[in-house]
């Protein structure tokens, strides 16, 4: 590439040109004793907040489209605000 892209960069040009349908969240979280790296949510989260993508679509960002290809009957999303916290 002939110049660096942020991870707003990325989301945006995925998002505009996939649609939010084929986006599921990562964390790059993957091993003992390290867990789970909330600022990997938050980041992603606050990003799709500040590009004012429509709720329904953060759901299925965020789980409802990994509930989908896993065939995880009964799914249901969490209630969240901007960057996850709960409302």
């Amino acid at each position: 590439m002939a110049h660096r892209l942020t991870l707003e960069d990325l989301f945006r040009r995925f998002y505009e040109t996939m649609g939010s349908e084929r986006i599921i969240f990562g964390s790059e979280s993957s091993w003992f004793p390290r867990g789970f790296a909330r600022r990997y949510l938050v980041d992603q989260l606050r990003i799709c907040w500040e590009m004012g993508m429509p709720a329904a679509e953060l759901q299925q960002i965020f789980g409802g489209n990994a509930a989908r290809l896993l065939k995880l009957d009964g799914w249901r999303p969490a209630s969240a605000g901007p960057c996850g916290a709960g409302t």
